[in-house]
């Protein structure tokens, strides 16, 4: 699977994407995020996006936009080694989306990042 996601602890996920990811891979992975919150009981979520191992992502704004908007609970994501063309499309949905979208080097940045996300999340806006 080109995505694979860990709970790290209550409310922080770990997305790890491998190789080439599609749009439906990643609305797969975010519905599997969900299914695993609710059985959890998580209330306030921030996913940390792992691109590491990752060779392509999806540059498909509009999908990503809905996509990061869809799950209520969701709060944020941290991007992890991000290369130029993901730190773009992760600035735009970041201007567009009622999520934040910040960008880190490692797991440890990324985690405490993750709490200070879930702490002040971005207030939804007319978008």
């Amino acid at each position: 699977m080109p995505i694979t996601l860990t709970r790290l602890e209550a409310g922080i996920y770990h997305g790890n994407w491998h190789a080439s990811v599609t749009t439906n891979e990643v609305f797969g992975a975010m519905d599997e995020l969900s299914a695993i919150a609710t059985e959890q009981g998580d209330e306030r979520l921030v996913c940390i996006i792992d691109l590491t191992n990752c060779t392509k992502i999806p540059f498909d704004v509009h999908n990503m936009k809905n996509l990061s908007n869809r799950e209520a609970r969701m709060n944020g994501f941290v991007v992890m080694k991000a290369n130029t063309l993901a730190r773009v499309m992760g600035q735009m949905l970041d201007k567009i989306s009622t999520k934040s979208f910040k960008f880190t080097e490692t797991l440890e940045e990324s985690i405490a990042l993750a709490h200070e996300i879930r702490i002040s999340s971005k207030q939804p806006e007319n978008r």
